[in-house]
């Protein structure tokens, strides 16, 4: 046996398709809802841009390797933990992707299926198709650790994924360690997403002791594993959820309370599998998702591999134990946990298992059967049968290790409270397996429910909880806002609301406000008491004090927070930046001892040491060395921060920074000079985020204010921090001064519409258009901004396809072509337009391009039926019915249009003198009818109950056709008093009006009362 792993650096050719060059276009957010949060893509570009062109392509491959197993991370790739591979018999625990396929799936859009991904702070990974930091370790016991790390831009938090492998196991260790080195609080969540390869044979391993299955966001249960009923809109009827090859659509299902430590799945075709264990009291998340065993899935399986097949996901959750599920990171704080991975092999459905051992102990037809799986070497180990009163039933002697599996088969019934032992050779416990004495009691969980209105609530508390809740899960429907503003109506000094709300605004950089609060907060605090029991508003006060600063009062306040254990060490740090800006060098390194932690030895490195990197190999230098800057520049240290910052470069924040610590200095001329570099430098992807970057832009504009760019730059970085009407002033000034720029007429242009001023929302795309004229981004906001002035579908028509060769380069451009060919009664044009391109859809919003496809044959088989050409139409109805694989959708669980187009198809029969047809089209129409929770997910779904209508009158059963008849009517004048709030569980999509769905459903009430 290999005494040391191995640990390989190597490059891996793999087939790849390609994704084309991101916009530089800094896309805001505008409340896309992604994954259930909220989808941000600003300050990253997107991803959106793929191609059908396959390619070989290196990518730098990180292995770890022993006897027993092979584990490959591709770094290049958000360190995704690529292929894992059993030696023992070449099984891939993991799924094996033969190719990199992306989709558009992930927050920016390109995300590709397999192997492992490391989800933080949100899931997916922003960068999961983004190179991040990595470096290599090997220590002296023969093992071997591959460190992947990241400072995200959003929230700026690191994440270090530390995966080590012994040369003795066939376990993988996986450490993670989340930091939070920002002075304000950050919500996280953290999922592991293991893909493993699924078919009739594959089953998900949840502990025994589990009783229910919980969806997204919590909001809806069902039993496990056996379940009978609807979950999510799917129907079950005495189904084992347990097994892929049950699950008609895709779905997600997060384990209810188990006390047990691991999950997992088995192949019981290839008798093979993978565990995964962790400290449920950290990292208690279990879950699996699926695209399902049916047509759609199979369509997505070619959107995301050639030839590997169904997939399904395992995910293992730290800190987090559902989606969305967000902790709170404190200033300062560090959280870590653990992961284990490793593959089983002959011993069936696991009962329980650590990262030493997995055992089994399950009836069988001819009796039971006992399964034991190690992951290191126990050579005599005991493994043992005892009946409930710890009686020995049989033992055995045996070697285990990660190769040397032990079953055995015993013609004994199971019963409650028999015991599977197992200990090493020496007599210590590793691991032991009970058969409840009971079946485990049902349990009913607390679901979750959309807030009241703020007015609604009784409480201030319960203000300050739903808003706390909404602003920790970056809700993407509702905003805390409101709560907050309610809470202060009632209460102008709440303690906790005051702070709340200092928090957000001083996370926008609006410091003056946020000490106007906090000194609200305190005021209310220390009425009458000079020590109250919590500190914490000392401590934000003191920071909001110390970034104006106000150094002085900074301190005390500071040293007030010192008073609490809680704030110890956040105000110590902040204390000791205080410190070494005011030349206190020795009080400052007295702080840091007395409160050590990474933050602390990230800032005594950062001022003592040449460009730090902490040992990495940065994927993106610019960034940490922005991010090291920050940190000299919090201590005063503007000499340090020149050092981190380099004198190289042509990224523009660079130059800028540099001017900044110069102006510090007092070396005008020099910063003068730097600023001339950063306004000459290119701007392309310079997306400000970082707060600092304010005090830095505006230090540019004092000793220029004639620097088009800083002004450009200044605005970027205020929308981001939600401040869009300083954002607006900021890009008016650049163009006032002259800037032409097609991304700062697009900022400008989005900045308008959201202050309803569209007229000059208008002129600003045109001259963003004018700028740059093949940009399809561009082209695509214009017809955006005619589609809300309501400008004619002919005239807007007339503009796309003037620029045709502009609006083929987006799916989603092209996409509202089409639908303006429909809508001007043009379908051969939308359908030539459709064609065999293949288009790329957003998850969550599959249905679109079929919608358009759909709408072209419906509305030209409606012609043609009028018109006495039922043959064709019926060509078209049917037609209709398809999902063509160009289109990148499956026919769906819930395929709800098709009887809308069954109906037609039966019109089409009747008139072609077809009674049978006629009479089984339009029992087709009618064979299932939907919820509204189901109609109101598509707009095109409102015909539908109408059509079902018509058919039951055609199908002469008039009874059900009243009561559907009622019910519809009822449902259509509902839409029209709807306010147009979404769903409060939505996990995709962007926020939609009421307007079209309240004049779809007046037509259709319209077509009721006119049939009577």
């Amino acid at each position: 046996m290999l005494n040391k792993t191995r640990l390989i650096e190597e490059v891996l050719t793999i087939p790849t398709y390609g994704i084309g060059v991101s916009p530089t276009v800094p896309i805001f957010y505008e409340g896309r809802g992604n994954q259930g949060a909220q989808g941000h893509v600003y300050p990253y570009a997107l991803q959106d841009k793929l191609t059908a062109e396959r390619r070989d392509r290196q990518w730098r491959c990180l292995t770890l390797e022993n006897d027993y197993v092979s584990y490959c991370v591709l770094p290049d790739l958000g360190g995704r933990l690529f292929r894992a591979v059993d030696k023992v018999n070449g099984y891939d625990f993991f799924y094996r992707q033969d190719v990199i396929k992306p989709a558009l799936i992930g927050v920016l859009g390109a995300w590709f299926s397999g192997g492992v991904e490391w989800n933080f702070p949100h899931h997916h990974r922003t960068t999961t198709f983004t190179p991040i930091d990595y470096r290599l370790e090997e220590s002296a016991d023969g093992s071997a650790t591959i460190w992947l790390a990241e400072t995200e831009r959003r929230h700026r938090l690191r994440s270090e994924v530390g995966l080590t492998l012994s040369p003795g196991s066939s376990c993988l260790r996986v450490r993670l360690r989340f930091c939070n080195y920002t002075a304000l609080p950050h919500s996280f969540l953290y999922w592991a997403n293991a893909a493993v390869h699924a078919n009739e044979d594959y089953q998900v391993i949840f502990p025994p002791d589990t009783t229910y299955a919980i969806y997204h966001a919590k909001d809806q249960a069902c039993a496990w594993p056996v379940f009978n009923g609807d979950f999510k809109g799917i129907h079950f009827e005495q189904t084992d959820l347990s097994f892929w090859k049950n699950h008609p659509a895709p779905s997600s299902f997060f384990c209810g309370k188990s006390r047990e430590n691991f999950f997992g799945g088995y192949d019981h075709g290839r008798r093979s599998g993978v565990i995964i264990c962790a400290d449920r009291h950290f990292a208690e998340g279990k879950k699996f998702f699926l695209w399902g065993n049916n047509e759609h899935a199979r369509t997505w399986d070619k959107n995301l591999t050639d030839d590997n097949g169904p997939y399904l996901e395992l995910m293992a959750g730290a800190y987090s134990d559902n989606q969305p599920d967000y902790t709170w990171l404190q200033p300062g704080e560090e959280k870590c946990a653990e992961q284990f991975f490793y593959p089983i092999r002959e011993i069936g459905v696991v009962k329980r298992a650590n990262p030493l051992v997995a055992i089994n102990l399950s009836a069988t037809a001819q009796g039971l059967f006992i399964g034991v799986q190690a992951t290191q070497i126990f050579a005599g180990a005991w493994v043992a049968l005892w009946d409930s009163a710890g009686k020995a039933i049989k033992d055995w002697t045996v070697d285990l290790s990660p190769t040397k599996v032990f079953t055995a088969e015993l013609p004994l019934a199971l019963t409650p409270g028999m015991t599977l032992i197992l200990r090493t050779g020496d007599g210590k416990h590793i691991i032991s397996y009970s058969e409840p004495l009971t079946k485990p009691a049902a349990v009913t969980p607390t679901l979750t429910r959309p807030p009241a209105k703020p007015e609604d609530f009784a409480t201030v508390e319960e203000l300050y909880y739903a808003a706390q809740r909404l602003e920790q899960f970056h809700n993407s429907v509702i905003s805390s806002e409101p709560y907050y503003a309610e809470a202060l109506k009632r209460d102008p000094n709440d303690y906790r609301t005051t702070i709340a709300v200092a928090i957000r605004r001083a996370k926008q950089g609006l410091w003056q406000d946020a000490e106007e609060l906090l000194r609200r907060a305190v005021g209310r605090a220390t009425a009458n008491n000079t020590t109250p029991q919590n500190g914490d508003v000392f401590y934000y006060l003191g920071v909001v004090l110390q970034a104006q600063e106000k150094n002085a009062e900074a301190e005390d306040c500071l040293y007030q927070a010192c008073w609490y254990p809680a704030w110890q060490q956040a105000a110590s740090y902040a204390l000791a930046e205080i410190a070494i800006a005011t030349r206190r060098p020795v009080e400052a390194g007295a702080l840091l001892q007395e409160r050590p932690g990474d933050r602390a030895r990230r800032l005594e490195k950062i001022l003592t040491s040449d460009v730090f990197n902490d040992d990495y190999r940065l994927a993106d230098p610019v960034q940490m060395r922005l991010e090291n800057a920050c940190v000299a520049i919090g201590a005063g240290s503007w000499q340090r921060a020149l050092l981190q910052l380099g004198d190289d470069g042509s990224y523009p924040l660079l130059h800028y920074y540099r001017a900044y610590c110069l102006s510090r200095l007092g070396r005008t001329n020099e910063a003068q000079a730097a600023c001339k570099l950063g306004a000459a430098a290119p701007a392309d992807y310079c997306f400000p985020f970082r707060w600092e970057s304010e005090k830095v832009l505006r230090n540019a504009l004092a000793l220029n204010a004639d620097d088009s760019h800083a002004w450009y730059y200044l605005g970027c970085l205020l929308r981001y921090l939600e401040r869009p009407a300083e954002a607006l002033a900021a890009w008016e000034k650049a163009r006032e001064l002259g800037l032409r720029m097609g991304n700062l007429c697009f900022c400008l242009s989005q900045a308008y519409a959201k202050a309803n001023r569209h007229d000059e929302a208008d002129r600003a795309m045109q001259d963003a258009m004018a700028c740059e004229p093949a940009n399809p981004i561009f082209l695509r906001e214009l017809d955006r901004i005619a589609e809300r002035q309501k400008v004619p579908a002919e005239k807007r028509l007339e503009f796309l396809q003037a620029r045709q060769d502009v609006a083929k380069e987006r799916d989603d451009l092209l996409l509202r072509e089409i639908v303006l060919l429909n809508q001007c009664g043009r379908y051969d044009d939308a359908l030539a337009l459709i064609g065999n391109r293949r288009f790329y859809v957003w998850e969550g919003n599959e249905v679109i391009v079929h919608d358009a496809f759909v709408d072209a044959h419906l509305s030209r088989g409606k012609l043609r039926l009028a018109a006495g050409d039922a043959a064709l139409a019926k060509e078209d109805f049917v037609t209709a019915l398809e999902y063509p694989l160009n289109l990148g959708v499956g026919r769906p669980y819930h395929d709800v249009r098709s009887h809308q187009l069954h109906y037609y198809i039966g019109m089409a029969c009747k008139a072609l003198g077809d009674t049978s047809g006629a009479t089984a089209a339009f029992a087709q129409a009618v064979a299932k009818t939907y919820p509204e929770s189901i109609l109101n997910q598509r707009l095109n779904y409102l015909d539908v109950p109408y059509c079902q209508v018509l058919a039951f009158q055609e199908l002469g059963r008039d009874a059900e056709a009243q009561t559907l008849l009622d019910a519809t009517r009822k449902y259509y004048r509902g839409i029209l008093g709807d306010d147009g709030k979404q769903d409060f569980f939505a996990k995709f999509g962007d926020a939609q009006p009421a307007a079209p769905r309240q004049q779809a459903a007046l037509r259709l009430l319209k077509a009721i009362e006119g049939r009577k």
